[in-house]
């Protein structure tokens, strides 16, 4: 499915995101027919309105700002005139969820402790659907298990790349919030289950001894 970047007012690229998520934006207002999308796989920008599965009325050729070929305004162009910016522009919201390296805004590198522990869970949480395939994994013959480690670490490697890209947030300061709930109940699972291990394995233990010491009865 392509792919665009939002080009907004002040001139940064969003995204990139699917014809689903620009089609959330622009229930919410966020993406309006004369907001500019730049192709993922490259290419020049073209406004929303000409994007067809957008459902936006094809625009009238002679206004020049629904111009396939128009971009984003620079620092420098006039207020009037040619070359002059729509004037909707000012009125287009700018809190458009970010690409990892739009808007001078990075994700930082880090294990996601959320994505390696809930894995399929957390992927349909952040549009990562694939991640279903780990579920699957588990019922696979003698290699299951191993096939469900290697993906939940290669999630947990990747869970603040693929968490950022999913569109789902507008800076990095609310991705991250968002995986550190994640992280801390994902590590209070995991402090649970070595518990549990924990007592299992003591448990067997004391059985094991008290079933070895005690007198046979009878004969």
């Amino acid at each position: 499915m392509e792919k665009y970047f939002v080009i907004g007012p002040d001139g940064n690229q969003y995204g990139p995101a699917d014809v689903a998520t620009l089609l959330d934006w622009k229930n919410q207002g966020r993406v309006q027919p004369n907001t500019m999308l730049a192709p993922e796989l490259g290419g020049n920008p073209i406004p929303a309105s000409m994007v067809p599965a957008l459902g936006f009325a094809a625009p009238a050729a002679s206004n020049p700002g629904y111009a396939p070929g128009y971009s984003a305004p620079s620092a420098d162009a006039p207020a009037n005139g040619p070359g002059a910016a729509p004037a909707s522009w000012g009125q287009q919201p700018s809190n458009y969820p970010r690409g990892p390296m739009m808007g001078n805004q990075v994700m930082p590198a880090g294990f996601n402790w959320g994505a390696f522990w809930f894995s399929w869970i957390w992927g349909l949480n952040h549009r990562k659907p694939i991640l279903l395939l780990l579920l699957v994994a588990g019922f696979v013959p003698i290699v299951g298990f191993f096939l469900q480690l290697g993906g939940a670490i290669y999630t947990g490697l990747n869970g603040n790349k693929w968490a950022w890209e999913s569109g789902r947030f507008a800076t990095v300061d609310d991705c991250l919030a968002c995986q550190r709930v994640w992280r801390t109940w994902a590590l209070a699972f995991i402090a649970v289950t070595i518990v549990l291990v924990i007592i299992a394995i003591a448990t067997g233990a004391l059985l094991g001894t008290t079933s070895a010491v005690s007198p046979e009865i009878g004969g």
